[in-house]
């Protein structure tokens, strides 16, 4: 039996069981609960330019918000995961990032 060990913070979709420890990332137009210890939000729409090495490629908002969070997490207060609030083109979008920028899904996965 092989057990892997993933410490990258979960990303996953609207309200769940552990709420109030959670982050939301927020897509502009949507709400995250009153109890949120950290919120970002984020314009909809996916990057429009993703040529480049990590360091140089330009990203779009999903990717910039998920960036703060990341900061904010290591300042404190820590939060295991990340829940999203938004239309489900903007959970495509969420996941498209999750994917496809190396550095976010260096930090983030899909939960």
């Amino acid at each position: 039996m092989s057990f892997r060990l993933d410490a990258r913070i979960p990303v996953l979709p609207g309200p769940g069981g552990d709420d109030e420890r959670a982050a939301w990332l927020v897509e502009e137009g949507h709400n995250a609960p009153d109890h949120a210890i950290v919120v970002e939000s984020f314009a909809p729409g996916l990057p429009t330019h993703t040529a480049g090495c990590t360091c140089c490629t330009p990203r779009g908002p999903i990717a910039e918000a998920l960036r703060r969070l990341f900061l904010a997490r290591a300042k404190g207060p820590f939060f295991p995961i990340v829940r999203i609030a938004t239309s489900s083109d903007g959970e495509v979008a969420v996941r498209h990032v999750l994917a496809n920028d190396p550095m976010i899904a260096a930090w983030f996965r899909a939960g």
